[in-house]
């Protein structure tokens, strides 16, 4: 029996045994055949692309060797670890500008090859949107009241579509414009609340005012990032 453990081409051969009219005959032959390389695949769980911030799933099959003979690897500063049998965990850091990485999957038999590589593009986790007061969004009517019960801005995933739970955001900086007889004014604030000015100026502003807020910066999975503003009308 021929050993076809390995990829390479084989010889195998043997004799021939026939009755002629000439007697029994032995009759030697010998023949080829290859055994080709072994298939792979490698498959993003939740989505095609990587998230920076987020634990990426991606499951990894090679055909025609045992799960502990497969190595994988990946590229860009990215991280890849496993997670069970051709299951594996890739975490982007925030920190890797790539927008593209590669992951490498090798076997370790036959002195160590390599079968090849899948490309993955990397991007930042979709920015939330900004509500007012727990519930308005840019553009709502909204009572003067609403905004001293509850005085913050908050930030939230709004997607039907995104296949990962519980993805978190906070509001880390924002500027609030006021205008005062024509001039317009500026009180930057660090977090989410309403500091005492904000509200204050508030305060004093009347029905159909425009509260706005901009500059706005929220620290998500994928770092500190820079949003759209929001503004809000009185009723």
């Amino acid at each position: 029996m021929t050993d076809c453990s390995g990829v390479c081409d084989f010889t195998y051969g043997g004799l021939v045994h026939y009755v002629s009219n000439r007697g029994e005959m032995w009759l030697p032959y010998e023949a080829n055949y290859t055994v080709g390389d072994a298939g792979f695949t490698v498959s993003a769980s939740k989505c095609n692309v990587f998230y920076k911030g987020l634990e990426n799933p991606v499951d990894v099959s090679v055909s025609g060797y045992p799960q502990e003979d497969v190595s994988v690897s990946i590229s860009g500063g990215a991280s890849i670890r496993a997670a069970g049998a051709g299951k594996y965990i890739v975490t982007v850091p925030t920190s890797v500008t790539a927008k593209q990485v590669n992951i490498t999957v090798s076997v370790r038999t036959d002195g160590g090859r390599t079968l090849g590589s899948a490309p993955f593009n990397v991007l930042n986790v979709p920015p939330p949107s900004i509500l007012v007061a727990g519930a308005y969004k840019d553009g709502a009517e909204l009572p003067k009241a609403a905004l001293t019960r509850n005085p913050y801005l908050t930030a939230r995933l709004e997607s039907d579509f995104f296949p990962f739970e519980g993805v978190s955001y906070s509001v880390a900086k924002y500027d609030f414009f006021y205008t005062v007889r024509g001039v317009t004014n500026k009180v930057t604030v660090n977090g989410n609340q309403f500091s005492p000015a904000v509200l204050s100026e508030i305060g004093k502003m009347g029905q159909g005012s425009q509260v706005s807020f901009s500059n706005i910066y929220y620290s998500g999975p994928s770092g500190t990032r820079q949003t759209n503003g929001v503004t809000v009308i009185l009723k």
